[in-house]
């Protein structure tokens, strides 16, 4: 993860971390990020469960989601809770360019 903040940092995007699904949902009752990036697998609440959470929060339906995992999975379910799927390891110009492709 703090690869992740780095490479979007030194890009200059605001970047806010959450431990787990449970404070970024907290997290996101009270902002307005213009993109979301969260990863498969999280303690308390995977990324799934956490992403279905989000999109009942009226202010984030239609916000970008860019969903990552490590994981050896064939398919994910509920592929309209996000906009954007990377496989890790996760390369700096490999998450530049989704993030510059979601953002206006």
């Amino acid at each position: 993860m703090e690869t992740l903040v780095e490479i979007l940092a030194a890009d200059g995007f605001d970047v806010a971390v959450a431990p787990n699904g449970r404070v970024a949902l907290d997290l996101l009752g009270k902002s307005h990020p213009d993109l979301v990036i969260v990863d498969y697998m999280m303690p308390v609440m995977d990324g799934l469960q956490m992403l279905g959470e989000m999109r009942r929060l009226p202010d984030h339906e239609k916000t970008p989601v860019i969903l990552m995992t490590a994981a050896a999975v064939d398919r994910l379910p509920s592929p309209q809770l996000w906009t954007r799927f990377l496989r890790k390891p996760l390369s700096a110009a490999r998450v530049l360019k989704a993030v510059r492709e979601l953002l206006p």
